[in-house]
């Protein structure tokens, strides 16, 4: 088999249910010099014997004798890929036919670009369109959040850019929120790759509270900004961005404040552009008085 230009790294942990349909989806692929790499980490279903049912000299099969985390996992198919570009999806997601090829293209022909990724339309228990924001907005909305579908991800491969091993979950996150800051381009396709599936075993639903790897990335970017909050007001500041919640007034005017530190902070160290930061705060203003009102509401 000649050097494969794309290598699929996929690890997979208990994926029995989906495993078959996402393998299918990227064999079904119209590019088809790429290479599969699989890490099964200590399944204790039948995703092994599903897996080797598979006669693809294209999938390279790696099988853990101690889980050791998808994180580690990704970072060790990196490193033994032969692709110089590099391509993600959980096993739980299914690649749509022309993703390979029409991501390719693209860095192909856009040599400045580090990363590109999509649209995704959400399957299982959620339904809907997930639209990655263009990249002035992503890099604004990744103080709040991560807009950015894993499984759509392409990106060239590069020793300076691997998964934060120290981070269980949310590697991901971690990684944009790195890349954004660094001289690194990435573009957002506004077509559709991916079909993202919602279920009740996956990770993102098991971590969901104030705990969360991807808080590390939230305080993280206030204190790039010069925020220093403490203890309590990190707390106060993740239930309204990671939680969704808002508990009073005093709450709320907190939240305000937070928010008006952000841009003013901004003003002065230039980090995001900032009418596309004044926007999406004031999308943020607006979600923080509905929540106030539906709380105010619901004590009545």
């Amino acid at each position: 088999m000649n050097k494969p230009i794309i290598s699929v790294v996929m690890s997979v942990f208990n994926g029995s249910d989906f495993i078959a349909e996402a393998i299918n989806s990227v064999l079904g692929q119209t590019f088809s010099n790429f290479e599969l790499l699989i890490t099964d980490d200590c399944s204790t279903d039948n995703t092994v014997e599903i897996i080797k049912g598979f006669k693809d000299n294209r999938i390279k099969f790696f099988q853990n004798d101690v889980k050791i985390g998808k994180t580690i996992n990704r970072n060790n198919m990196i490193r033994s890929s032969l692709g110089d570009i590099i391509a993600v999806l959980d096993a739980d997601d299914v690649c749509l036919p022309k993703r390979l090829q029409e991501e390719y293209e693209f860095l192909n022909k856009h040599k400045d670009v580090f990363m590109v990724c999509s649209y995704a339309k959400a399957i299982g228990s959620k339904k809907g369109l997930l639209k990655t924001p263009y990249f002035r907005l992503l890099k604004s909305q990744l103080i709040f959040n991560n807009p950015v579908v894993h499984s759509t991800v392409m990106f060239w491969k590069n020793p300076n850019y691997f998964y934060d091993e120290s981070f269980v979950r949310n590697e991901d996150y971690e990684l944009w929120d790195r890349i954004v800051f660094s001289d690194k381009k990435i573009q957002v396709l506004k077509k559709t790759m991916c079909l993202y599936r919602y279920h009740n075993n996956q990770t993102t639903n098991k971590n969901n509270g104030l705990k969360a790897y991807g808080n590390i990335v939230r305080i993280r970017a206030l204190k790039r900004l010069g925020i220093d909050l403490n203890e309590e007001e990190i707390i106060e500041w993740l239930t309204f961005v990671k939680l969704g919640q808002i508990k009073s007034k005093e709450h709320y005017y907190f939240v305000l404040k937070i928010l008006g530190r952000i841009i003013k902070a901004n003003q002065k160290n230039k980090l995001y552009d900032s009418f596309t930061l004044r926007k999406l705060i004031i999308k943020k203003r607006f979600l923080a008085l509905i929540k106030l009102k539906r709380g105010i509401s619901n004590e009545k």
